[in-house]
C-alpha cells in the first residue's frame, strides 16, 4: 500500500468555466472532474490505496451536489465494486486554496501519515504549492498519465480535452497567487463567482 489516502481533486469550473455546462451534464462534472475520479479508482483497484477523499465544494450552485458527491456518485457508477466505506468527501471548499486546507483537516481528523494527490497534469505545480502553504508536503498525481497507462482506452474518450491552454492558465494563476494582494482579490471574486446561482 503506497498511501493511506489520496485526494482527488475536482475540476469543474475553473477560470473560464461555466456552471451551465457542469449543470447540464448527467454526472453534474466536467470531463477533467471524472478522468480525475477514473484515475483514482484506477490508483485504488491496483491497492496504491485505501481511502479517496474527494475534494469539492458546490461549483455548481448551492441547489446542486458538491462536487465531491458528483464524483463519489461517478465512482460508484462506474466501479460498482469500490466501497463506499472507501471514500470521504470534503464538500465545502470553492477552490483549490480550499481543498488543500479543508483536506489538510480531514487528514489530521483520521490520522493519515502518507498522503498524496491526484489531478490534471498542468494543476499539479500550484495545487502542491497550495498543500505545501497549509503544511503538506505531498506528491501529486497526473490523471491523464494514471489512465493513459493504466486503461488507454478510456483515456482516448477524455484527451481532446487537454491542450496547451491549461497549462498556461495554471501558470498564470500560480504567478497571481504568489502576490500576495492579488491573490486575495482574485480568491474573493472566483469564490462569489462560484456562490452566485
Amino acid at each position: 500500500m503506497d498511501y493511506d489516502a489520496v485526494i482527488v481533486l475536482g475540476k469543474n469550473v475553473g477560470y473560464l468555466g461555466s456552471k451551465n455546462k457542469i449543470r447540464n451534464s448527467i454526472n453534474y462534472l466536467s470531463p477533467k472532474s471524472e478522468l480525475n475520479v477514473i484515475a483514482g479508482a484506477l490508483f485504488f483497484k491496483k491497492n496504491q490505496t485505501k481511502i479517496l477523499i474527494f475534494s469539492g465544494g458546490k461549483t455548481a450552485g448551492k441547489n446542486y451536489p458538491s462536487e465531491a458527491e458528483a464524483m463519489r456518485n461517478f465512482l460508484i457508477s462506474k466501479y460498482p465494486d469500490i466501497p463506499e466505506s472507501s471514500i470521504i468527501l470534503e464538500d465545502k471548499s470553492f477552490d483549490t486554496k480550499q481543498n488543500a486546507k479543508n483536506s489538510k483537516l480531514l487528514i489530521e481528523n483520521n490520522n493519515f501519515k502518507r498522503i498524496s494527490f491526484i489531478t490534471t497534469k498542468a494543476h499539479i505545480p500550484r495545487s502542491k504549492k497550495l498543500f505545501k502553504d497549509v503544511g503538506l508536503d505531498i506528491e501529486g498525481h497526473s490523471a491523464e498519465e494514471i489512465v493513459e497507462r493504466n486503461a488507454p482506452e478510456i483515456f482516448e474518450e477524455y484527451k481532446k480535452e487537454f491542450g496547451i491552454s491549461e497549462v498556461y492558465l495554471e501558470k498564470l494563476a500560480l504567478i497571481l497567487q504568489s502576490i500576495p494582494l492579488i491573490s486575495s482579490i482574485g480568491n474573493f471574486l472566483i469564490e462569489k463567482r462560484r456562490q452566485l446561482d
